[in-house]
């Protein structure tokens, strides 16, 4: 780990290992610390939420370091800390009240995340409670590009697709 930033505690497990708050030496600024596999899959999604992080409901990515984590090459991933917790935890814990209004101002903001992405070409894959984060202000922010990819046709003309937990909530429906 980089000598200014350190480990507070685990707050989160991703499908790569542990997430962890960190805290900047210097400040005392929070952060999340996200170690990944140095895999060309890992690179591409850092790659596109870099891309993507200018965006106000886009997790921002601070900084990437390269490393090696019990023997294997790794990237040590920062971003902003999202103390709001996830959509899944606030619905869950009833930390949210959904109201009419509150449902209009995720769907707008996760719209206007979803829209950017698209304009700059960048498919997400990967939309669900659990990837939507809050701050502590109660900004709405997408995170985790691990399944992002870039669309090499215009996202009007591209054909839709939708993921086997979507197919078979709608084949319930019917």
């Amino acid at each position: 780990m980089p000598l200014n930033l350190i480990s507070e505690k685990i707050i989160g497990a991703g499908a790569s290992g542990p997430v962890r708050l960190i805290e900047r030496r210097c400040s005392g600024e929070h952060f999340v610390l996200k170690i990944l596999p140095d895999t060309p899959t890992a690179r591409r999604g850092i790659e596109l939420q870099f891309m993507a992080s200018q965006h106000p409901n886009i997790l921002p990515i601070v900084d990437v370091y390269e490393n090696l984590f019990r023997g294997h090459p790794c990237l040590f991933i920062v971003t902003e800390y999202m103390s709001g917790g996830t959509l899944l935890e606030r619905i869950k814990f009833g930390q949210i009240i959904v109201t009419e209004r509150e449902v209009v101002r995720m769907i707008r903001d996760l719209g206007s995340a979803i829209e950017y992405l698209h304009s700059l070409g960048i498919i997400h894959h990967n939309i669900k409670l659990e990837n939507v984060l809050y701050s502590k202000n109660g900004i709405l922010k997408l995170a985790d590009f691990g399944m992002a990819e870039i669309e090499r046709e215009p996202l009007d003309k591209a054909p839709s697709y939708a993921s086997l937990t979507s197919c078979a909530i709608e084949a319930n429906l019917v």
